[in-house]
């Protein structure tokens, strides 16, 4: 079963977001990106319901994709199929999902800029009127967190989150679950090893099967820090290529887009902070996701 993750938290603390996505959004289901509309940017949103073109929320956005270009041209949220039918999905995931910083000048910033979920609530709500995105991201989470409620803690890692996790994410009865932990940070502060973020992937993925809820995962992202290193460049590919090898396709390829061929994270994609994507970025991984179909996958 898949899942649409990357593992570890990605840098940056905040209260996350409940946002969901709005319905009846105008344009064809052919959008391929949110415009530069306002609303849904900010980070290290406090949740909330967002519809139209703006929101409370950080991770997600309702709202409509009107005819907005995108990069790269890729079809609207519902895929090659011609169904209309309104799903309901899920985001887990920590500051990327949370689009942090996203909204801050200092970084090259804006408020007017979206993250990939809210370009995608804009595109999904376009091509199937009624659906809804639900995003429970947080920076600065991480698998650990959003692991089922009722796993033992685990020495010098975070608790599990109940409002945060699997299982809060299944209580909402979704049609399918996307997950977006980078890893960046965990890989190269915290110590964390590629294996046990796999693991803790592969737990949260048997869950969400068991509840016969499709998941998607993304896979690892880079990072331009002074702790970024050679030997952290390669776990973050490893992690990136196990990602790929143990969900398929179910897995979703953030690390490709916005990595020099060296492994260092392309700036030109990237905000000044040296972790999370800016608005090219983002378009980037919207694109990557938009690819992967889930509307045709669980609504054809």
């Amino acid at each position: 079963m898949g899942v649409l993750a990357g593992c570890s938290s990605d840098g940056g603390s905040g209260s996350g977001s409940g946002a969901t996505g709005g319905a009846g959004a105008s344009g064809g289901a052919g959008a391929a990106g949110g415009a530069g509309a306002s609303g849904g940017a900010a980070g290290s949103a406090t949740g909330g319901t967002a519809t139209g073109g703006s929101a409370t929320g950080g991770g997600s956005v309702g709202g409509s994709a009107g005819s907005s270009s995108g990069a790269g041209g890729v079809g609207g949220a519902g895929g090659s199929g011609s169904s209309t039918t309104p799903i309901k999905v899920v985001v887990l995931g920590s500051s990327t999902a949370a689009a942090k910083n996203l909204d801050q000048p200092a970084y090259g910033g804006d408020p007017s800029y979206k993250g990939w979920v809210a370009l995608y609530t804009d595109a999904l709500t376009a091509a199937r009127p009624g659906s809804q995105v639900v995003s429970f991201a947080k920076a600065g989470a991480s698998t650990y967190e959003a692991l089922p409620t009722g796993t033992p803690d685990t020495a010098n890692r975070p608790p599990v989150d109940p409002q945060r996790n699997i299982t809060r994410a299944l209580a909402e009865s979704p049609d399918a679950i996307l997950m977006n932990y980078p890893s960046g940070g965990d890989l190269e502060v915290g110590g964390y090893s590629a294996k046990e973020i796999v693991d803790n992937l592969h737990t949260i993925a048997n869950v969400a099967q068991a509840a016969n809820v499709p998941l998607w995962i993304s896979t690892s992202q880079p990072r331009n820090l002074q702790t970024t290193t050679p030997e952290t460049i390669a776990l973050s590919r490893s992690l990136s290529l196990a990602v790929k090898s143990d969900f398929g396709a179910r897995a979703l390829d953030f690390w490709t887009p916005l990595t020099n061929s060296d492994g260092t994270a392309n700036t030109q994609y990237q905000l000044t902070d040296g972790v999370h994507p800016n608005q090219q970025g983002h378009q980037l991984l919207f694109q990557v996701v938009q690819a992967a179909n889930v509307p045709g996958v669980v609504a054809p």
